[in-house]
């Protein structure tokens, strides 16, 4: 299985912390292929590049034009955005987005073939637990 993983730009946030941790396990668990996409648009650590780029296959893009060739091209099953929340453009038509939201989230903003918070009390609070939460992981040293 092929699941690109989107974020904004590489940095050293929290957000990015969750991609890496996801992708990797993704590909060291699940045995599954990752793929790394960010907006070209925004300002990335190069030293948080270069450590993403040991491990996956990076895809910095310049619209979302850009960004669903690249996802048709590289034949990607699923398609996983950390976000804010909001309905921002940020998905593809053609590949099965997961939408993961960081921040508070109303109802009429939910978008994507499945959509989680990061945590329980975003999930209670924000649709009454009728959608499902996954907390980030913690890679323990």
């Amino acid at each position: 299985m092929r699941v690109g993983f989107h974020t904004n730009h590489l940095s050293f946030r929290g957000a990015e912390i969750a991609v890496y941790d996801y992708a990797f396990h993704n590909q060291a668990i699940l045995q599954n292929e990752s793929l790394v996409f960010y907006k070209s648009k925004y300002q990335s650590e190069p030293t948080v590049i270069q450590k993403f780029e040991k491990q996956f296959k990076l895809f910095p893009y310049q619209d979302n034009a850009q960004l669903a060739k690249i996802a048709d091209q590289e034949k990607l099953d699923l398609f996983y955005f950390i976000k804010s929340g909001e309905r921002d453009g940020d998905v593809v038509d053609t590949v099965p987005c997961a939408i993961h939201a960081v921040f508070p989230t109303k109802p009429e903003e939910f978008h994507g073939d499945k959509f989680a918070f990061v945590s329980e009390w975003l999930a209670k609070e924000y649709s009454n637990q009728k959608l499902p939460f996954v907390p980030h992981m913690i890679d323990l040293p």
